[in-house]
């Protein structure tokens, strides 16, 4: 099975700025092809999901391209009950979100990384490319367990701040890269229930990740929607009133 990056992705670029007192003009998302910031590449997948959902607009991003409408509650890092017994997979769950009020809807998500640094001469290298089918079982559990849509989310974190830009929004890996991240693993070998969502974290810019960057989402296989049984949309409903990350719905114009 092939799969192919579209062209359109649902992102968001942003650029923390202190202004001095008395400065009218701002440069913004400029790289003058220095790397001098903390990468954003030594990140583990539990500090990253974190990352996505600290920030409301990467948590807005991720419910408008999963489908799930203007209010949400989320979870992350759960294990038992929410995932399999202690000895099975998913030992636990990234990420699980559902629509506010509809439990019975939830989306259950593994994430699974896979960094991309510049050399010298601006070529692009790739680290833990091969590892990424390791997460097939753990998001065919996830489908297993009976969640109504299960995804395995391709996480791709980009450290591309030695490319010299003018709007380094637009900066990003080489088609070729892509291809050679979606080319090797077999994806046939993922179950056919479980979706496919590829999520990129791209540093551009020399500046920490969390004053600049984009994050990018779209999804490169649909799910198979099940019909969650009703005794786990009650765990579901259960934890979320109790251990909602955000302490309270995630409501959003």
């Amino acid at each position: 099975m092939q799969i192919q990056l579209p062209m359109s992705r649902r992102c968001v670029a942003y650029f923390t700025l202190t202004a001095p007192p008395g400065t009218s003009e701002h440069t913004l998302f400029v790289s003058g092809g220095t790397a001098l910031a903390e990468s954003v590449t030594p990140l583990q997948e539990k500090a990253l999901v974190k990352f996505l959902t600290d920030r409301a607009e990467f948590r807005h991003l991720i419910a408008d391209v999963l489908g799930l409408g203007r209010s949400v509650c989320w979870l992350r890092e759960k294990g038992p009950p929410l995932a399999a017994p202690r000895g099975e997979k998913p030992g636990d769950i990234d990420l699980l979100i559902a629509p506010s009020g509809s439990p019975h809807l939830a989306r259950a998500l593994e994430f699974k990384r896979v960094l991309v640094r510049q050399n010298d001469d601006l070529s692009e290298r790739l680290n833990k490319v091969e590892g990424v089918a390791d997460a097939f079982s753990q998001a065919a559990g996830l489908a297993r367990l009976g969640y109504h849509e299960a995804y395995m989310a391709l996480l791709v974190v980009s450290d591309l701040r030695r490319h010299p830009s003018e709007n380094a929004i637009f900066t990003d890996a080489s088609w070729d890269t892509i291809q050679r991240i979606l080319d090797l693993p077999d994806w046939s070998e993922l179950a056919s229930a479980v979706g496919l969502v590829w999520v990129e974290i791209c540093q551009a810019t020399d500046e920490p990740i969390d004053r600049s960057g984009r994050v990018s989402l779209c999804v490169l296989k649909p799910p198979t929607r099940l019909e969650q049984s009703g005794a786990r949309s009650s765990l579901v409903a259960r934890l979320f009133d109790d251990q909602c990350e955000c302490g309270h719905h995630d409501a959003y114009a």
